[in-house]
C-alpha cells in the first residue's frame, strides 16, 4: 500500500498512473482477508443455515453494487464495490453469528436429534 509509489517508480516507470489503483486494491485485499475469516467462523461453528444466507446475500449485494458503480466510475467503481461488499460481508457474518440466536438455537436443536 505505502510502497506502491516507490515500487512502481523503480519497477514499472511507464505505469505510474496505476499507483492509486494499486493502493486501493491493497485495501480490497485486506478487507477480503477479514471477510474470509468471518466465513471461516461460520463454517467452524457449523452454522449451515447462516452459511446459506451468507452465500446468497454476498453475490447479490456485490452485483447490485458493481453494475451502477462500474457504469459511473469504471475500474475505481469496481474496487469501491468490492471493498464495500467485503465490509458488508464482515458485518453480515457477525450479525449471523451473534445477533440471530433464533437461527442458532433452531439449528442446534436440529443437530441434536
Amino acid at each position: 500500500f505505502f510502497l506502491a509509489p516507490w515500487l512502481f517508480a523503480f519497477l514499472f516507470p511507464k505505469y505510474l498512473a496505476a499507483i492509486p489503483y494499486t493502493q486501493f486494491y491493497g485495501i480490497v485485499i485486506i478487507t477480503t482477508a477479514i471477510s474470509n475469516i468471518s466465513v471461516t467462523a461460520l463454517v467452524s461453528q457449523r452454522l449451515n443455515r447462516e452459511l446459506y444466507i451468507y452465500n446468497v446475500v454476498n453475490p447479490v449485494f456485490l452485483l447490485i453494487l458493481q453494475v451502477p458503480l462500474l457504469i459511473g466510475y469504471g475500474l475505481v467503481g469496481i474496487l469501491i464495490a468490492k471493498t464495500v461488499s467485503n465490509i458488508f460481508n464482515i458485518l453480515l457474518a457477525v450479525l449471523l453469528i451473534y445477533y440471530f440466536p433464533s437461527l442458532k438455537t433452531t439449528q442446534r436443536s436440529e443437530d441434536s436429534t
